[in-house]
C-alpha cells in the first residue's frame, strides 16, 4: 500500500469528500488496487480503482448525522436507514 497525494484521487472521490467530509482533515491517502482516505483520528472512505465510494470506516468514531442525513437526500444510502437511525436516537 503505497502513499500518494490527495491530487492523485481520482475527480470522482475527491468530488465526494469534498461534498461529505469537507470538514475532516485528510491525515493520509493510499492506494494499493483502491483508494483510501484516512481522516485525523483514524476514520477513513475507501473507494474503488475508479474513484468510486465503496465504504465508510468509522473506526470507532461515530459518523456524523449531517452526513447520514446528506447520504440520504442524495439517495447514496436508502432513506429507511436515515429513518432507522432517528428512531433509534429518539429511544
Amino acid at each position: 500500500m503505497d502513499i500518494i497525494p490527495y491530487e492523485k484521487l481520482p475527480d470522482k472521490a475527491k468530488d465526494f469528500l469534498e461534498k461529505y467530509f469537507s470538514s475532516y482533515y485528510i491525515f493520509k491517502v493510499t492506494f494499493s488496487s483502491s483508494y483510501n482516505a484516512v481522516f485525523k483520528g483514524g476514520s477513513s472512505v475507501n473507494f474503488n480503482a475508479k474513484g468510486e465510494w465503496s465504504s465508510i470506516i468509522g473506526n470507532g468514531n461515530e459518523i456524523p448525522l449531517e452526513i447520514i442525513y446528506k447520504f440520504a437526500e442524495d439517495n447514496i444510502i436508502e432513506k429507511e436507514v436515515k429513518e432507522v437511525i432517528e428512531t433509534l436516537k429518539n429511544k
